[in-house]
C-alpha cells in the first residue's frame, strides 16, 4: 500500500513535465506529418480541392460499408445467440450423460472450456 501511495504521489508530481513532453513530441510529429503531406501534394500535383474530394469520397465509402439495416443486424445477432445457446445446452447434456464420476466431468470441462469462450 505504501508503494502504491508513493507511486501515485510521484505520478502526480511528474504529471506537468510528462504532459509537456508528450505535447512537444506530438507537436513535432504533427509538424513532420504536415511537411510530409505538403511534399506529397507537390509530388503528386494535387490541389487542396482534389484532396478534400478524396477525403469526402473515403468518408462516404466508409459510411456506406458500415451502415446496414438494423433489422438484419438484430436478426443475425439473434440467430447467432440461439446457435450458441443450443451448443452450450448440448455440451452440458453430453458432459453429464457421458460421465459418471467427478473426475471424468472435470477432464471434459477442461477440454471444453477453451471452446466455449
Amino acid at each position: 500500500m505504501l508503494t502504491l501511495m508513493r507511486w501515485n504521489h510521484q505520478k502526480f508530481n511528474n504529471l506537468a513535465t510528462t504532459l509537456t513532453c508528450r505535447y512537444q513530441k506530438t507537436t513535432k510529429a504533427l509538424q513532420s506529418q504536415l511537411e510530409n503531406l505538403e511534399s506529397m501534394k507537390v509530388e503528386l500535383a494535387v490541389t487542396e480541392s482534389q484532396l478534400e474530394d478524396w477525403v469526402n469520397d473515403v468518408k462516404e465509402w466508409a459510411d456506406a460499408t458500415t451502415t446496414t439495416t438494423p433489422t438484419n443486424d438484430v436478426d443475425a445477432l439473434a440467430s447467432r445467440i440461439e446457435v450458441l445457446v443450443v451448443s452450450i445446452k448440448r455440451r452440458s447434456q453430453c458432459l453429464y450423460k457421458d460421465t459418471d464420476g467427478n473426475k471424468g466431468r472435470a477432464r471434459i470441462r477442461r477440454n471444453l472450456q477453451p471452446h466455449m469462450m
